[in-house]
């Protein structure tokens, strides 16, 4: 059986390759490595040069899979004429199904279309992936989709070996609530908390991954999206995440994809029910100190992250294996 996935990120594309291999399946995965953001606005004309560029692969394996971002798979479904009746297609949305082309009102025709033909599966990184998609009229088959979280278990051979200076500090997120929406650092220099962050998030020859923080304390994040691939990374090393309350979004000008208090509240890794029991969640920063001198308080998160994390792997493990056995069947 031949597999071909295309994907624009590292993590997912190592999560296909660790599903494979624990399924004695070959696959073959390109991963675009420049990532500006014009490359992500992919309209019917993009997707044809995607399709023209690697038809060969899509038209000679037995499952594509397509992962971050969700326009990407586009290439294949506006030419599926082409495809033969007994090829699948994985689509894994991992990232909002319509990001950068929110407008493109062919695209979403294109998506009804796939949810009526029976090569075609949909797999969610998290809840608010399937309800952000039926907001739009896109509803698949129910035996044709799926929840499909990341396991995010890496291979440390796969990164560079650095000394980093994390060894039992706190790591901090770097993004646009943490540098600029919040000001985290300052305090936490006030509250003499040690920290370690990373500016800039390039897979340089530092970049270690989770690994980065493998003898960290704990990691403080100020979410800005539902679901993110470094934070199950960072689960499956049995990392303990300290969060702010969800009253934070509507006390501070904090950003979050497709922001809206319910949404937050029920379909978000962070902070749905059947989640936010995986993480600490503080009031204000002063918590912050308490929170990191209980040592068997941020083992046992930890711990508990990761059990869910290996769960998740299991659950994904035992669908994708259904779905290639589909296929074989």
């Amino acid at each position: 059986m031949k597999i071909f996935h295309y994907s624009m990120h590292n993590g997912t594309a190592s999560d296909i390759r660790n599903l494979c291999k624990d399924c004695n399946l070959e696959v073959d995965t390109f991963v675009v490595q420049h990532r500006p953001h014009s490359e992500y606005v992919v309209n019917s004309s993009k997707a044809q040069d995607i399709w023209e560029s690697h038809k060969c692969s899509f038209l000679n394996s037995d499952v594509i899979i397509f992962s971050d971002t969700t326009p990407m798979a586009r290439s294949v479904l506006q030419n599926i004429r082409e495809l033969n009746k007994d090829q699948n297609i994985l689509i894994w949305i991992t990232n909002r199904f319509n990001y950068a082309i929110e407008n493109d009102q062919s695209y979403y025709s294109l998506l009804k279309e796939a949810t009526l033909d029976e090569r075609v599966f949909f797999l969610y990184a998290n809840p608010f992936e399937k309800e952000l998609l039926s907001r739009y009229g896109i509803v698949p088959s129910p035996d044709r989709e799926f929840m499909f979280p990341p396991y995010g278990l890496r291979n440390k051979n796969d990164f560079h070996h650095k000394d980093t200076d994390g060894d039992d500090k706190l790591f901090v997120m770097s993004y646009e609530n943490e540098t600029t929406k919040y000001e985290v650092f300052s305090k936490l220099d006030k509250l003499n908390i040690n920290y370690h962050r990373r500016d800039g998030w390039v897979a340089d020859e530092l970049f270690q991954g989770p690994f980065e923080i493998e003898n960290s304390s704990a990691v403080f994040h100020i979410p800005y999206s539902y679901g993110t691939i470094a934070l199950w990374e960072y689960m499956a090393i049995g990392k303990t995440f300290i969060i702010p309350t969800v009253d934070w979004y509507d006390k501070y000008p904090l950003w979050f994809q497709n922001k809206n208090r319910n949404d937050i509240s029920n379909f978000s890794e962070w902070y749905r029910p059947e989640t936010s029991n995986l993480f600490l969640q503080i009031q204000e920063l002063e918590e912050l100190p308490s929170i990191l001198s209980n040592k068997k308080l941020l083992a046992d998160k930890g711990r508990i992250c990761k059990e869910w994390a290996q769960n998740n792997a299991r659950k994904t493990k035992e669908i994708f294996s259904s779905i290639i056995n589909r296929k074989e069947n």
